[in-house]
């Protein structure tokens, strides 16, 4: 919702909007976090944003996710019309 709100308010303007939902990621600002087989490896969910966030139009969401053993992020939505 807020990101929908910033990008009304910033529709006239060259700053683009993108809602990140973000799966568990292997950081130590949780503990246990960052050896948790479950979770993406923090340079990959970087790289794989940082990817999708360079896309021409840019994304208005960002969907990152984990599956299995391979770390995938994926464009949920292109940009608004």
């Amino acid at each position: 919702m807020l990101a929908e709100t910033l990008r009304l308010q910033l529709a006239d303007t060259s700053v683009h909007v993108a809602g990140l939902v973000a799966p568990s990621v292997m950081t130590g600002l949780i503990p246990g976090q960052d050896d948790s087989g479950a979770a993406m490896p923090l340079d990959d969910f970087f790289s794989e944003v940082d990817a999708l966030v360079e896309n021409q139009p840019p994304p208005t969401k960002i969907l990152a996710n984990a599956s299995s053993s391979c770390a995938t992020a994926r464009l949920a939505a292109t940009a608004p019309p």
